[in-house]
């Protein structure tokens, strides 16, 4: 015997359910290719999106194996392109002296973004002055 309609589709009404009311599946939101232009450097360990109040963070470790001038860099300064959809988005500077916990913003509001895929980008280059 067939099972009715509605008891066929109870899983995938519970998923919607899940992914709406919380951040089940915040992954399905965010794409995210990590440039490493001072990967003899520095290790970016992976990270994960977050969500306060207006601002999206993606919070990761930055590991220094090496000072970065010997990658090239004229001062401890590293700076964090973000694009988003290959439109250039924000871009900031840290000082690179130590491992550490970054939160780098990608979005400043959200809300214009809410609920839509986006294909990010974060390339760590040299400081610039």
């Amino acid at each position: 015997m067939e099972e009715p309609v509605s008891l066929r589709a109870l899983p995938l009404l519970s998923l919607f359910i899940s992914c709406y009311f919380t951040s089940a599946c915040a992954s399905e939101e965010y794409q995210l290719q990590l440039d490493n232009n001072l990967a003899k450097c520095v290790n970016i360990q992976p990270g994960r999106f977050e969500n306060y109040l207006n601002v999206t963070l993606y919070r990761t470790n930055f590991d220094i194996k090496k000072s970065i001038g010997y990658c090239g860099c004229k001062s401890a300064l590293a700076t964090v392109i973000v694009t988003r959809d290959q439109a250039e988005v924000s871009r900031y500077s840290f000082a690179m002296l130590s491992s550490r916990e970054l939160a780098i913003p990608v979005e400043v509001d959200n809300t214009l973004t809410k609920r839509k895929v986006g294909s990010y980008q974060i390339s760590l280059n040299c400081g610039e002055y």
